[in-house]
């Protein structure tokens, strides 16, 4: 995945988020990015090949993991 579809910052330099995002195991990583992007979310279940219904559950993992990373570069 490129770093336009990460929503990194003008000047290829991720912000804090971004970083954080990628230090994540990588199907959360992918799941944050391609929520970010706008990817429908049929399509980000059939990427990570999950169940879609599955969806709610592993963004909130993949939210407090991030918040997790976060609060420990603050």
């Amino acid at each position: 995945m490129d770093n336009a579809a990460r929503g990194s910052r003008a000047g290829g330099r991720p912000s804090t988020r971004d970083a954080a995002i990628a230090r994540l195991p990588e199907v959360y990583a992918q799941a944050l990015w391609l929520r970010d992007a706008g990817v429908p979310r049929s399509r980000i279940a059939a990427r990570l090949r999950v169940e879609p219904q599955s969806l709610d559950a592993l963004f909130v993992i993949a939210e407090a993991k991030l918040g997790t990373l976060l609060d420990e570069d603050a």
